[in-house]
């Protein structure tokens, strides 16, 4: 018995690896993928938070809102910036993210926690950026843009 359940839990996890490598590529990108003009997307598609200055232990709430006339699709994953000299600079995350695809139809939002206590960011400025496709059916390949809202650390 302990042996089965050992065989059919390895199978299962194969199958979750699987189909989560399927998604990681589907977000990915690669060859398949056609970067969209931000600017074209940028009043159409929009990132926004719940507030611009937060202390390092609040929850942000992300609400991407589709204002475009095809559905869009994001996930869980972000990239997340600190502006340094001028510069943005990547905040490295150690974070795991789940692949899933979030599909939001037109005038639809939809939303995402992000507790800052588990990034340990110390006092400054952030971009937080998310990845996403544009569902049209007249384009051979997906179009990908970003949506990015930048806020304040303080204390």
């Amino acid at each position: 018995m302990v042996i089965h359940m050992k065989r059919v839990l390895i199978g299962v996890l194969l199958l979750v690896l699987m189909s989560g490598a399927a998604m990681v590529v589907y977000f990915r990108g690669g060859d398949d993928v056609v970067k969209a003009s931000g600017d074209e997307y940028s009043e159409r598609i929009k990132l926004e938070l719940n507030g611009v200055t937060y202390s390092p232990r609040d929850t942000i709430t992300l609400r991407i809102v589709n204002n475009y006339n095809e559905s869009i699709t994001t996930g869980y994953h972000f990239q997340l910036y600190r502006m340094e000299n001028g510069d943005w600079k990547e905040v490295p995350l150690n974070l795991m993210f789940i692949e899933v695809a979030v599909t939001i139809e037109p005038g639809e939002r939809w939303e995402q926690q992000v507790n800052l206590s588990s990034l340990n960011l110390e006092p400054g400025n952030y971009r937080i950026v998310k990845k996403v496709l544009i569902n049209s059916p007249e384009a051979e390949t997906p179009l990908s843009t970003e949506v990015w809202a930048e806020f304040e650390v303080t204390g």
